[in-house]
């Protein structure tokens, strides 16, 4: 149970291990906490099927002892029952004004390839799609930014609200003049579709490329971790990074942990970008929540990472202010295992979004906290790669590689990478 005064603090459990986690040092702190950690549980009851109203006494008992507020459940799935109601109305308006023909709702539909589910499972946000924005007389709610059914060689399969922005899951054509993109599905945010959030490609083979084939880097440098010590994902997205990782490595028995603040993310990850199938797997755990926030609780309850994979930006996918602090990556170098690596996406390519200033303080902060003073850098635009990238940690050798079984596809990458290293004793401006 929750428990304050004799263990030195708010803590979660009395039995496991040594007297339980400590969450919170004040009242103020452990509801916070509380809050938090039952938002995070009502995601899961209700991708279960679990309605509050279907909990009887003791089940209620059991949530409030494990540190699960009731109430928090009940307002969450109030909030998002009213939110699903509001597109479910909105959905209904825009089919009844459907002027699509049986043959071009077909070409529109999502179709296997595309999705994780079926065409007809898809037909109602298809539909929703092709009735194009509202007419003059009708009252428009606050979610009435939606694009056309096709967008530039896109098909619209959902669109979703998120207190970060409207969230859009794109398919692209399978000949799209962009031959990066081709065929993927894509979840990008309304207000800027220069970032791509996580892509998913059905198959047993990893096909994302980009970022997410760098990120696949990571596992093999770890092999001399302990296996107990997962890897952690800052900025899980939809999964895209966690999927990709576990179809290179398909033997690897090492988990992941990742942490994304964005519940209506996870929800569409879970919906059509494979995470339930990685959760379901136990190859992955997804959690809702402040990733910086999360990993120092779980430092604190004695859970370390092998290595850290940071992939976190704003709303306008810029690098957060946070991530040219020391102080944020002392943090992080607090959560890894001795010896591990981190390998850290500091801008989204050279779009709107690109800081260099903000993304080089970051790869400083990185390699100095971190690796030591030493780091590798990406040569952007290597491989149409624009992403400035930055691998804490001694330069690899082709040895070290090797011997971590670096997959054939990746090994195309070993020589974009830069060897750097801080002059002694710098912090700031020495890159």
């Amino acid at each position: 149970g929750s428990t304050a005064g004799g263990f030195g603090g708010y803590r979660v459990t009395n039995e496991w291990p040594n007297g339980g986690v400590q969450v919170a040092n004040s009242d103020e702190e452990y509801a916070e906490w509380c809050k938090s950690f039952s938002f995070q549980v009502a995601v899961r009851l209700r991708a279960h099927g679990v309605h509050p109203s279907h909990l009887d006494d003791r089940a209620r008992w059991v949530l409030e002892m494990a540190g699960v507020a009731p109430d928090w459940v009940d307002y969450h799935y109030a909030t998002q029952d009213a939110q699903e109601n509001l597109w479910d109305e909105w959905d209904q308006r825009a089919s009844e004004r459907a002027h699509a023909s049986a043959a071009d709702l077909e070409r529109d539909r999502a179709d296997q390839d595309g999705s994780r589910v079926s065409a007809e499972a898809n037909e109602r946000v298809v539909m929703a799609a092709v009735g194009g924005a509202y007419g003059a007389a009708s009252t428009p709610s606050q979610f009435d930014v939606r694009s056309p059914t096709r967008v530039d060689g896109m098909t619209v399969l959902e669109e979703y609200p998120s207190d970060f922005g409207l969230l859009q899951v794109m398919r692209v054509d399978d000949e799209h003049a962009d031959a990066t993109f081709a065929g993927a599905t894509l979840l990008m945010r309304a207000s800027n579709q220069n970032a791509v959030l996580s892509e998913y490609r059905p198959g047993s083979e990893p096909k994302t490329g980009g970022i997410f084939d760098l990120f696949a880097m990571l596992p093999p440098l770890l092999v001399n971790q302990p296996g107990w010590h997962p890897i952690g994902i800052l900025g899980l997205g939809a999964g895209t990074c966690a999927r990709e990782m576990a179809l290179f490595y398909p033997n690897e028995s090492r988990r992941m942990v990742g942490w994304e603040l964005d519940p209506s993310i996870l929800h569409l990850g879970r919906k059509w970008f494979g995470m339930d199938e990685l959760e379901q797997s136990s190859r992955l755990t997804a959690q809702c929540g402040d990733a910086f926030e999360e990993l120092r609780r779980a430092r604190e309850g004695g859970g370390l990472c092998a290595g850290i994979i940071v992939d976190v930006f704003d709303e306008d996918s810029k690098v957060l202010p946070q991530l040219t602090k020391f102080e944020t990556w002392e943090e992080i170098a607090q959560s890894l295992a001795p010896g591990g690596r981190i390998i850290a996406n500091l801008s989204t390519g050279r779009g709107k979004s690109a800081n260099m200033q903000a993304a080089v303080a970051a790869a400083e902060a990185a390699i100095v906290t971190c690796g030591g003073g030493h780091g590798s850098l990406w040569r952007g635009g290597a491989h149409g790669i624009w992403n400035e990238v930055v691998l804490t940690g001694p330069h690899p050798t082709i040895q070290c590689w090797a011997d971590g079984h670096l997959p054939m596809h990746l090994s195309k990458y070993t020589d974009a990478w830069v060897p750097i290293t801080a002059p002694p004793g710098a912090r700031q401006g020495w890159m």
